[in-house]
């Protein structure tokens, strides 16, 4: 039995569920200097978190401004707490002291991506001056950024550097941290189902639920072949027809080839997996799980090997 449908790339309603907070970083002391920096210091902001937006498998969740003093970082990284991020960004919009990104990170306590992106590729340094320079000086502070969170035990994770428009590079390794992020909080908001043991003698699969859930946040929930059981014997035949016809739809049965135990699929054949598939459906939603990991050897054909084996449709 093999399928027509590509199972693996189906989109998922909460694989944006990780929440990346962004703060685009900057310094008061130049806004009197230059006039108009400021201004086109959000433009790019604006225009990163719209790219953000578009590309991220996550939740943006953004600071108002630009965090241009240590106090306004102390706000920023408060906020996210507040929110419970996964993910910090910060946006190197121009040049900044690092005290007014460590506060964050700080409060957070969360990973950190660092990303500075020039505005364009290169400067026209026949008519450059010192605001256009500060316009993209970007990487500046990467340093003394990334220096004091090592300092403060919180390295970052990555630290992006490229331009803001029309490079692949940069932004796919920004969208996968994202990724990241989501997978980090489906992860640790997640509830496990463990069924029955690993398989005797694979002692590498061997587990502990409470460092499962100590290091990831995931929650195990201890599940009996019994759970399983009743629920499939309330299922109704209306339920397992429909089961059935949707496993024939999305999978061929093809003649059996050079194996000599593989016989064709017959229809009667899939009554008990279609059966076995509805009642792990009331397993799934009764316990609020998000995941399954089972097995169980059962003995000479009784009702535990026969739901075992049944369950791999499902």
């Amino acid at each position: 039995m093999d399928s027509d449908h590509d199972l693996t790339t189906q989109p998922h309603p909460t694989w944006n569920s990780g929440r990346v907070g962004v703060c685009s970083v900057g310094h008061y002391v130049y806004w009197p200097q230059f006039e108009g920096l400021r201004e086109r210091l959000l433009e790019h902001t604006a225009t990163f978190l719209a790219e953000l937006r578009r590309r991220a498998p996550a939740t943006i969740i953004a600071a108002e401004g630009l965090c241009d003093t240590s106090q306004r970082a102390v706000e920023v990284g408060e906020e996210f707490a507040r929110q419970r991020v996964d993910l910090v960004i910060i946006y190197v919009a121009t040049y900044t002291p690092s005290a007014h990104v460590l506060p964050v990170i700080r409060r957070t306590g969360v990973p950190a991506l660092v990303v500075g992106l020039q505005p364009t590729p290169a400067m026209d340094y026949d008519r450059a001056t010192t605001a256009l320079q500060l316009e993209h000086d970007n990487i500046t502070s990467l340093p003394e950024i990334a220096g004091a969170m090592a300092r403060a035990d919180q390295a970052p994770i990555d630290v992006v550097v490229g331009t803001l428009h029309d490079d692949e590079r940069a932004w796919g390794r920004i969208a996968a941290w994202c990724q990241v992020a989501t997978v980090v909080h489906e992860l640790a908001n997640a509830r496990i189902g463990l069924m029955g043991h690993v398989y005797e003698g694979m002692l590498d699969m061997n587990a502990d639920p409470t460092m499962v859930e100590a290091t990831f946040g995931a929650h195990v929930e201890h599940l009996e072949m019994d759970d399983l059981a009743v629920r499939v014997d309330r299922v109704t035949d209306e339920e397992w027809q429909a089961r059935r016809d949707e496993i024939t739809r999305i999978f061929r049965c093809p003649e059996p080839g050079a194996d000599p135990v593989a016989r064709q699929v017959q229809p009667d054949d899939l009554v008990w997996p279609a059966q076995v598939a509805c009642g792990m459906d009331r397993l799934v939603a009764d316990f609020g799980l998000n995941g399954l990991a089972y097995y169980y050897r059962g003995l000479d054909g009784n009702l535990y090997e026969r739901l075992h084996a049944g369950m791999i449709i499902g």
